[in-house]
């Protein structure tokens, strides 16, 4: 789901920046477009504060793995970024951008590329 690089370098510091209102976050789709060989972007949350993020988690239906998993497994869980149906992947890649308040540049935060469900 995240890729090796994403998963050992996860910075938790942004997440202390979101709750303190000094970062806002952004998810985007990446959907490869065969026949005109390019990548369209396609924003899937526009500028999301942490409060945001914590009204969509809580006006969610309770599911108790929700709060046992880190903030990157919630966003893609909440923002749609996961399989819809099992043992069928998406094809979309998608991404996860932060930046500070007041600024216009974007950061990458994570990645959550397209994965096979696993009983394990």
């Amino acid at each position: 789901m995240f890729s090796k690089n994403q998963t050992n370098n996860f910075d938790e510091n942004i997440v202390e920046k979101l709750k303190a209102g000094l970062y806002v976050f952004k998810v985007v789709s990446l959907q490869n477009n065969e026949y005109q060989q390019n990548t369209t972007e396609m924003i899937v949350s526009m500028v999301s504060t942490y409060k945001d993020y914590e009204r969509k988690l809580c006006s969610h239906s309770y599911t108790p793995l929700l709060y046992l998993v880190d903030i990157r497994k919630r966003i893609a869980y909440l923002y749609g970024c996961l399989n819809r149906f099992p043992n069928t992947k998406r094809v979309e890649t998608f991404k996860v951008f932060w930046r500070e308040v007041g600024k216009d540049e974007w950061n990458e935060w994570f990645v959550i590329e397209p994965y096979e469900d696993e009983i394990i």
